[in-house]
């Protein structure tokens, strides 16, 4: 029998041992932490009905109707943090990869979540982290967020966002999600229409399936109409969230005429 304690290399693996162990606390620690910025915050949006929540495919007036609100009601649009490519008219996002955004969703940093495949890290990712929502919210209380519909399937999307307000823009005609985005700057190739075409379809339905459960803190709004041209439906789609969110439309007339 030989002594394990005369082996050369026990003093290196008790110290790997104890590595393991501290990473292991820490990460459990790091892991509680999170966990509590992340119920903090849902109190906190259950209490406060001055954040507002857009969401819905490309092309339904969300930065439209956010940089109104942001401009007539003194509200700040959150920056939010996504993996998608960036586009010339961007300003309220920071860009990060794929692999970053998951390793931040799987600690519990964000709220949001990657919509896709994370193992082949096929797909993108929309969020916020969560330390950075809770410091803005020191200074403002009226803050508007650009969830991703998908969301609406998380069982604990309710929980997440409480009562504040959120409110998901669709389409009726999605023909219209391809004359919209011919408006864009970008040349669009057929395919990349199709694809489009495709998300508002699915990113609709989600958000039609949601609006059944009678959550009188969401609401869905068709942002187009056939009998009106782009600008029109927008201004229409604006009046009906300022009025959802406790304004009256009215009171706005002169600039939304603007």
């Amino acid at each position: 029998h030989r002594d394990l304690h005369s082996f050369p290399y026990t003093t290196l693996f008790r110290s790997r041992i104890k590595y393991v162990t501290l990473q292991y606390i820490i990460n459990l620690y790091n892991r509680k932490i999170c966990m509590l910025q992340q119920e903090f915050l849902g109190h906190i949006l259950s209490k406060n009905q001055r954040i507002l929540s857009l969401m819905g495919p490309s092309g339904t007036g969300k930065s439209f109707s956010a940089e109104f609100i942001k401009e007539y009601l003194d509200y700040r649009i959150a920056k939010q943090i996504t993996t998608r490519d960036k586009r010339p008219d961007d300003t309220h996002y920071e860009f990060i990869s794929r692999q970053e955004f998951v390793d931040l969703e799987n600690q519990g940093k964000i709220l949001g979540l990657f919509a896709g495949d994370k193992h082949t890290l096929q797909g993108n990712g929309y969020g916020y982290i969560i330390e950075e929502v809770l410091e803005q919210l020191q200074h403002d209380n009226k803050l508007i967020l650009f969830p991703s519909a998908y969301e609406l399937n998380n069982p604990n999307f309710g929980k997440q966002y409480g009562t504040s307000h959120k409110i998901g823009l669709g389409f009726t005609n999605f023909q219209n999600v391809k004359l919209r985005a011919l408006q864009c700057d970008k040349v669009f190739s057929e395919e990349e229409l199709q694809s489009r075409i495709k998300t508002a379809a699915t990113l609709t339905e989600i958000m039609e399936n949601y609006a059944r459960k009678k959550d009188e803190t969401f609401k869905l709004i068709y942002s187009d109409s056939d009998s009106l041209n782009i600008q029109q439906s927008k201004i229409l789609q604006l009046q009906e969230i300022l009025s959802f969110i406790g304004y009256n439309p009215n009171d706005f007339k002169n600039q939304l005429e603007e």
